[in-house]
């Protein structure tokens, strides 16, 4: 082989190299761009919809922390205030069932009123949520029923209704029934009476939102509509002699979506 073919072999040779080169290079750039599209950039698409909805639940998060944050410090500038109401709110719907002090309390309204006290026993009875398939019975609250006996006029009896309407702690009048005494112009007058008391059990969660405005109108209104209330100072000491424990339980009562009924 002369010097002439020599040089035609090495000129194929750098231009097959070059033409190899220039081909493969692109290819293989090409091979690799696939690979990672297949790999990870198709299922980062595919996890899109998610993480974007991931994303909008932390931002949602990050604002009602933002105002549970507010809230709370206003909470805790107003903490003497919050301590008066949450003191006025215990006294209007008992976390206890304290029936030495009620019992006193509704002796006392009916005494005030005129009435004569002939009976006077309490009971214990549960108002609870109405089982359905989703949801199993659960105690709402507890409430005391108190089952009052008395002698007096029509107008001791209005009078005493529209004392309790007023008394602070909440009590309810279920049933009134009387009869007149041939006998005399009183009338022989039976109540039953319940009181409800919840004992409610704090829990810090983070992610829950904080409501309470001690400022709002709404909010100021009923406390000073608790306020008017007449608050009875009893003791368990005034509880009268007469009291006494019914023997036999009262029968729970079922609630439905916030309404009573008894069965």
């Amino acid at each position: 082989m002369n010097l002439k073919d020599t040089a035609q072999v090495n000129i194929s040779t750098t231009a097959f190299k070059e033409t190899l080169i220039n081909f493969l290079v692109p290819l293989i750039c090409l091979v690799i761009t696939t690979l990672v599209g297949l790999l990870w950039i198709m299922p980062a698409l595919r996890n899109l919809p998610a993480k974007q909805q991931e994303l909008a639940e932390a931002q949602k998060l990050d604002n009602q922390l933002t105002t549970k944050k507010a809230h709370l410090e206003k909470l805790l500038d107003f903490r003497n205030v919050v301590a008066e109401d949450s003191d006025l709110f215990d006294k209007v719907l008992s976390s206890e069932a304290k029936v030495p002090e009620l019992l006193a309390q509704i002796n006392l309204i009916a005494v005030e009123n005129g009435l004569s006290v002939t009976k006077l026993n309490y009971s214990f009875s549960s108002k609870v949520a109405k089982a359905s398939t989703e949801t199993p019975s659960a105690n709402l609250y507890e409430t005391v029923e108190v089952s009052l006996g008395s002698t007096g006029t029509y107008s001791q009896l209005k009078a005493f209704l529209e004392s309790l309407e007023n008394a602070a702690r909440l009590i309810t009048v279920e049933d009134v029934r009387y009869t007149a005494d041939e006998d005399s112009a009183a009338l022989n007058i039976n109540f039953l009476l319940s009181s409800p008391y919840l004992f409610v059990e704090s829990s810090a969660v983070t992610d829950e939102a904080v409501t309470l405005d001690i400022t709002d109108k709404s909010f100021t209104n009923l406390i000073n509509v608790l306020k008017d209330l007449r608050f009875y100072e009893v003791t368990a000491d005034d509880m009268p002699e007469i009291a006494k424990e019914e023997s036999e339980p009262s029968e729970e009562i079922e609630v439905v979506e916030g309404e009573e009924s008894s069965e």
